[in-house]
């Protein structure tokens, strides 16, 4: 029997929104106990925050990877055509011959300084000789929706006062963020309802960060119909993450810039940061 205890942590249960012990005992892959000490091998997280795996329902796993060595074509990193430009001729596939494609994601034409699509002809500044291909996003709610239809968008924060169920999701690379991806960048959005083009939608509709985080935990799950995760309580899977830093303790504004310091699946690290 594989047994060991996470002790001194920060640890979200995911319960519900006051739901915290210091530590859970895993047994083949099972959380067994929390709150317990000295039960097998000891692993000392050193007061960092735990969170339940977060589940991202609504994501395009293929198009992440397709990405991966593209350009990021998404602010601030990117503003105008010319930006873009130089973005895919930095890319590793520039240059490499005429069956080798360049690909970029993540823009959209309202962000850009021109506000239009790249051309043929601005394409043909990149490269005449490699094809291009782009995943591009398009969030220019402001411009094609009006005031009244604007006021519908997002409403998390009355969904959870009628008690509806939903979930948080990145909708990944179909999104203007850097890190298309990263939940920390979503739980930043639904508490502050700030835009990657430095506006806001609905601030009145923001969230606490609490409630964000049960979102991508304990209802995702629900929603996914993931039985087995979604909460750190006995008889549920050993899949959680350790932060970098405490995330109920950030100021709104620095919620993006929380990163996972290790992540754990079935009690064992599958990934750390200091392993990169």
């Amino acid at each position: 029997m594989n047994c060991r205890t996470f002790v001194n942590g920060k640890i979200f249960t995911g319960e519900n929104e006051t739901a915290f012990t210091d530590s859970i005992t895993v047994e083949d892959g099972k959380i067994v106990a929390i709150g317990e000490k000295g039960r097998g091998e000891i692993i000392d997280p050193q007061g960092q925050t735990v969170l339940p795996g977060l589940i991202d329902n609504h994501t395009h796993p293929k198009y992440i990877a397709d990405a991966l060595h593209g350009a990021a074509c998404t602010p601030p990193l990117v503003n105008s055509i010319s930006e873009m430009q130089e973005a895919l001729r930095h890319t590793p596939e520039y240059g490499q011959g005429p069956d080798v494609w360049i690909e970029g994601w993540g823009f959209d034409e309202s962000k850009l300084a021109e506000h239009r699509s790249p051309t043929r002809d601005d394409l043909d500044q990149v490269s005449t000789t490699q094809p291009i291909f782009f995943f591009a996003e398009e969030d220019s709610y402001r411009q094609f929706l009006s005031a009244d239809q604007l006021k519908m968008a997002y409403r998390i924060k009355s969904l959870d006062k009628e008690n509806i169920l939903f979930s948080l999701s990145s909708d990944a690379p179909c999104t203007p963020w850097a890190e298309p991806d990263s939940p920390f960048y979503g739980i930043y959005v639904a508490v502050t309802r700030h835009t990657a083009a430095g506006g806001f939608i609905n601030e009145d509709e923001g969230i606490p960060v609490v409630r964000a985080i049960l979102a991508y935990t304990r209802d995702a799950a629900k929603m996914g119909g993931f039985v087995n995760n979604g909460t750190l309580t006995p008889g549920k899977d050993a899949d959680f993450v350790i932060l970098d830093r405490d995330i109920f303790s950030q100021k709104s504004e620095d919620l993006a810039k929380v990163k996972p310091a290790s992540t754990w699946i079935g009690g064992e690290m599958v990934w750390s940061q200091k392993k990169k």
